[in-house]
């Protein structure tokens, strides 16, 4: 009685093909920041002037120096009581980005002026600002930027 063989070449371009899907696809679920949701003081204190950043947008020492310094946060006082800022720093610290999503030295302070942003806004840095005016505004090319989604694009052909 003859043996039969079972081939696995159809498997292996079967797991082939679903690590490439996977690798393809993983720029689009980078951005959609699975991670704890923000604290509400974090939400209140910091989104009731501007959008409440992912902490992934700054290293934990970025976030350390920012949150030392909130009696001049960017020309504004924007000092919170201790205890919010306490419970804010260790939320952005625990779930701050990876070090070595940014530049080396000195943490920056503005998300826009990072490693991590420059390098996945370098297509929209060929003109785009012009029209928003300021790249801080991500609510001006990603319209649900405050669901925490920053996939979809106001411009459809960008």
């Amino acid at each position: 009685m003859a043996r039969q063989l079972v081939s696995l070449r159809p498997i292996g371009r079967a797991l082939m093909w679903m690590l490439g899907l996977t690798v393809c696809m993983e720029p689009a679920w980078a951005i959609r920041h699975p991670h704890a949701p923000p604290p509400p003081q974090y939400v209140e204190e910091c989104g009731g002037c501007h959008l409440p950043y992912a902490a992934e947008f700054l290293s934990a020492e970025g976030w350390k120096q920012l949150m030392g310094n909130l009696n001049d946060h960017f020309k504004v006082d924007a000092e919170i009581d201790s205890g919010n800022a306490k419970s804010i720093l260790a939320y952005l610290v625990k779930h701050a980005g990876h070090k070595s999503s940014f530049d080396p030295g000195p943490a920056k302070l503005k998300i826009t002026q990072t490693r991590w942003f420059r390098g996945t806004h370098a297509d929209a840095s060929r003109g785009h600002w012009p029209k928003h005016k300021t790249r801080s505004n991500c609510q001006a090319c990603h319209p649900k930027a405050g669901e925490d989604d920053f996939t979809a694009l106001s411009d459809p052909d960008f």
